[in-house]
């Protein structure tokens, strides 16, 4: 029992309420601010139009924006805003490519590609300009709100559900077809999916063999989908998995290594140091603040 007793206190899960939230949200008038980030982003933003217009290049296609009109722009796009007339304001919400990644990363490929080809959408009822400048609203709270135990969780929380309610009118209104695609996108959304699952693989071989397919074929088309190799992709989700156990339990390094399968813990601080850019302790230390 007291094994018992301890191995469930050891696995409790814990929540990141010193962490830091690399989100922003402000409300923006009278003309281009010096702040706005331009050229290819280390940051994702989401702006929605107040009032007046303005031209904008997304990775080299121009747009023109005005009221309720709702932009998104994912880390690694180009951008730039180019001009806007004097009655110009928006709502801007910045967010870090971690936390893209955390809040993104069970959702379909071809809606992200999607999003990256379509990054303006009208919100043309009362309702959506409501609920979208409502979440804005909600997460510029949160994130004021330091005392907040699960201030971290809540932030990703409610991105995701900002996400979320963007995937359903894409889906439901715009009709792109995110779960019987062309051949591709399926195999590139089944290795996602294998990779939720089984973060303990590490090889691209694995994958590619679950799929039928030859491990070159597969970093073909991860790379054509994601920007990104297979490998690349694999490093990425296994050190987020890394991280995510760092940051919400009392999980021993080793572990953390037993889990994810690792041959042992200096493996999986060495592997860490490379994907992540600081050892396992500076993580754990930077997120609980």
């Amino acid at each position: 029992m007291a094994d018992c007793e301890k191995r469930n206190t050891s696995e409790r899960p814990r929540f990141a309420s010193g962490r830091r939230l690399d989100v922003t949200i402000s409300v923006l008038e009278h003309g281009i601010p010096a702040d706005m980030p331009s050229g290819r982003l280390d940051v994702g933003m989401a702006l929605i139009c107040l009032g007046g217009r303005a031209k904008l290049e997304h990775n080299h296609v121009t747009y023109e924006i005005s009221r309720r009109d709702s932009v998104q722009i994912f880390p690694g796009d180009l951008f730039k805003m180019l001009e806007c007339s004097p009655d110009f304001s928006m709502s801007r919400l910045t967010y870090s490519s971690h936390l893209f990644d955390e809040v993104m990363r069970n959702f379909p490929p071809s809606f992200i590609s999607y999003i990256e080809s379509n990054p303006v959408h009208n919100l043309s009822t009362s309702d959506g300009y409501l609920l979208h400048t409502g979440y804005f609203r909600v997460i510029s709270e949160k994130v004021s709100d330091i005392d907040n135990m699960c201030r971290y969780e809540i932030v990703v929380n409610l991105l995701r559900n900002f996400f979320m309610e963007i995937y359903d009118k894409v889906v439901r209104i715009c009709r792109i077809d995110t779960s019987q695609g062309k051949h591709k996108s399926r195999l590139v959304e089944g290795f996602i999916s294998l990779l939720m699952e089984h973060p303990e693989h590490r090889d691209v071989g694995y994958y590619a063999h679950e799929l039928c397919i030859t491990p070159k074929y597969l970093s073909v088309i991860v790379s054509e989908a994601m920007g990104l190799s297979a490998k690349d992709f694999i490093d990425r989700n296994v050190t987020l998995e890394i991280q995510y156990m760092l940051r919400t339990t009392d999980m021993s390094v080793k572990e953390i290594a037993e889990r994810l399968e690792f041959p042992s813990s200096s493996s999986l601080c060495r592997y860490f140091r490379m994907h992540a850019g600081m050892t396992v302790t500076e993580y754990r230390r930077s997120a609980m603040g």
